[in-house]
């Protein structure tokens, strides 16, 4: 077609073709605009029928004028021969495009890509507008710096006409929402779980949900078959994480409801990384035309801060968070000397500390810290892909304003509320069900792996310390960093491996020889995933397998029985069982802490009463002088009423669970 004339349009160049269409540059003959023109294949256009819903979709498209939409100029009419759009023409890159030139990118750009994409849905949805096929390809990166989302409708349009998955037409069955791959209803919660897959194929270089073909993928988005973002990318921001954890909920119910509070937990990554993206240095245009510079500095401002702000953590005490920190550090940089001095520190203090047990769990979760990363570092199959941007780009003539639009505060609609709501809260949890697995974060070659349809089950043994720990000021325990623990493990009860045993018999019975010999050639796999507040060893039918969140166990199909423990909670234990080949996954389970006991000092007399927050509990005497505190995290307040009118009254916090403290303290 190019040197023919469409319409009023004349065709200059080709530059690019999908399975969709091919698209074009153009001019208007009058205007002498240049434009970019997108002409469907005939076999989408051959049809009256079609035409007419072609014609439909772009004009309902066609008022969309948002600073991050493509916008539309024309479209061909129904009775025009051809199906095709008329665009603003983009002289840049699409986002895959991108990615595959500069490999993935940091959580805090990322996360300002996101909040132009999520800033441009909230605009559609506002509208009544879905657009049902959001991945990188239909993202198109300016020179200037301006982000455009493109091909609005087209998704729609596609399904009605009744196309199948077989070809490239519907989109990529990869950013599938579970609700559109099993053709239920759409809304605007599907737009917002395809955001989560693109921003976890952003700043990880491979895709959540992978498989050998269409048919695997898509199961695995129905199954929740995915590892978290955070096991994939150990350097990830935890706020970061957070969002993508709540953006790719299997249930639509338990997403973000609204691309508003998308928007404020983008922000919220931004503002924690100390990135302000109103600044030139931080502007998206700069990332597009400098990115092996941005990265650099990127870098180099990230480890100042999180430096910090871990030292400030550990000036108040909040050893967790400052370690979690200071893992994201190491992860970066693992040479960071300032950085182990500082674990170092941390667990010659905690050495000092009066109560035994606190010594203990600390150094646990220090060696079991410095254990991870020197495993982690060494060991090359389990290292991210390359950097995450590299390459020099071309030098851009100013820094114009990023999208024309103002500050990205004064774009939230609610910017004046609480600005991190995904990190304060907990990513709901979701029923497990069988998968083909397909998680492949092996490291190597991604891109490559991805294009191949990689199906493997491997996951990085790296662990990084859970979010939500905030304001505790001892661990619950830091699980260790590989397979040399710093504890004793008890073994479980026996009374488990007999009913584990029973189970299994009992299977055994109801299936002959032959079917039990193939189950056993299919090892099904094992992931548990505690709440953000804490691990757990697993124990499967009485044997030791491993950490909660990083390990994955491989099992023989059939009934077992679980059992979570450390040295800060009570024992769970639950029955389970998998199928062969399953990717099973149990989630959101709650451990609950073991009370702190409290012993009654021998300067106290035995006729005193003892109150704890106000509940008479009885005679020091009666109590044995010693008595228990529920909930050891929380603040309570001791007090004895002894005879002659004496009161002692004591103020008590954080205490560690299972922790004996004297009250008061013995000399």
């Amino acid at each position: 077609m190019i040197g023919t004339v469409l319409d009023k349009y004349e065709i200059l160049q080709k530059v690019g073709e999908g399975g969709m269409a091919t698209v074009y540059r153009g001019r208007h003959l009058t205007l002498g605009r240049e434009v970019a023109i997108k002409v469907l294949h005939p076999h989408l256009s051959s049809s009256t029928r079609n035409r007419q819903r072609f014609a439909r979709e772009a004009r309902a498209i066609e008022h969309l004028d948002h600073a991050n939409i493509l916008r539309i100029f024309d479209y061909s009419g129904v009775e025009s021969e051809d199906c095709y759009i008329v665009t603003e023409y983009i002289d840049g890159l699409t986002l895959q495009e991108f990615m595959d030139q500069y490999g993935r990118i940091p959580s805090e750009a990322a996360a300002l890509i996101g909040y132009y994409l999520a800033d441009a849905l909230e605009y559609a949805h506002d509208r009544g507008i879905v657009h049902r096929d959001l991945k990188p390809e239909n993202v198109m990166l300016r020179k200037d710096g301006t982000l455009k989302l493109m091909d609005f409708g087209i998704a729609r349009f596609l399904e009605d006409s009744q196309m199948t998955m077989t070809g490239a037409l519907v989109g990529s069955p990869a950013y599938m929402s579970p609700e559109h791959a099993t053709e239920r209803d759409v809304d605007a919660r599907s737009d917002l779980f395809s955001l989560g897959t693109v921003l976890f194929y952003l700043v990880s270089g491979q895709l959540p949900f992978t498989g050998g073909n269409p048919s695997v993928i898509l199961r695995n988005i129905i199954d929740g078959a995915r590892p978290e973002l955070i096991e994939v990318v150990p350097e990830v921001s935890h706020a970061m994480a957070d969002v993508v954890e709540h953006l790719l909920q299997t249930d639509p119910l338990c997403r973000y409801q609204s691309t508003a509070d998308v928007k404020r937990g983008l922000l919220a990554t931004m503002e924690l990384g100390g990135v302000n993206p109103d600044s030139e240095t931080w502007a998206l245009h700069r990332l597009i035309t400098d990115p092996d510079s941005y990265r650099t500095d990127l870098d180099r401002h990230l480890t100042g801060l999180l430096l910090e702000k871990g030292r400030a953590l550990l000036q108040n005490g909040e050893h967790l968070v400052a370690l979690r920190i200071f893992n994201r550090l190491l992860a970066m940089d693992p040479d960071n000397s300032e950085v182990m001095n500082l674990v170092q520190g941390l667990h010659t203090d905690a050495s000092r500390r009066p109560v035994r047990r606190v010594h203990f769990a600390t150094a646990a979760a220090i060696v079991g810290l410095m254990g991870l990363v020197l495993f982690w570092f060494i060991n090359p199959n389990h290292r991210s892909q390359g950097n995450a941007v590299s390459g020099a780009g071309q030098t851009g003539s100013g820094p114009p304003p990023v999208n024309g639009a103002a500050s990205l505060e004064a774009r939230s609609s609610r910017g004046t509320e609480d600005p991190l709501p995904a990190a304060a809260q907990a990513v709901l949890p979701q029923p497990s069900s069988p998968g083909n697995g397909g998680n492949d974060a092996s490291g190597g070659n991604v891109a490559e792996n991805n294009r191949a349809g990689d199906a493997g089950n491997t996951k990085r043994n790296g662990a990084t310390l859970p979010d939500g720990m905030a304001g505790l000021a001892e661990p619950t325990g830091a699980p260790p960093g590989n397979s040399v623990h710093s504890f004793p493990r008890p073994s479980p009860p026996k009374a488990i491996k007999e009913k584990a045993q029973t189970l299994q018999d009992a299977t055994a019975g109801r299936e002959d020889s032959r079917s039990l010999q193939e189950e056993r050639d299919l090892p099904a796999t094992l992931r548990v995933v505690l709440d953000s507040t804490t691990w757990a060893e697993i124990y499967v039918d009485g044997e030791y397998k491993g950490i909660t969140g990083r390990d994955p166990v491989q099992l023989s199909p059939g009934e077992h029985i679980l059992l979570l423990r450390n040295d800060f909670s009570e024992d769970e234990e639950l029955s389970f069982s998998v199928a062969p080949g399953e990717y099973k996954v149990i989630r959101g389970i709650s451990l609950k802490l073991k009370p702190a006991t409290v012993i009654v000092g021998r300067g106290v007399l035995q006729a005193c009463v003892v109150e704890l927050d106000g509940v008479r509990l009885g005679t020091v005497a009666s109590l044995g002088r010693r008595f228990t505190l529920p909930d050891p995290r929380a603040r309570h307040r001791i007090t004895y009423r002894c005879p002659d009118d004496i009161l002692l009254e004591y103020n008590i916090e954080k205490i560690n669970a299972g922790a004996v403290v004297h009250m008061p303290r013995e000399p």
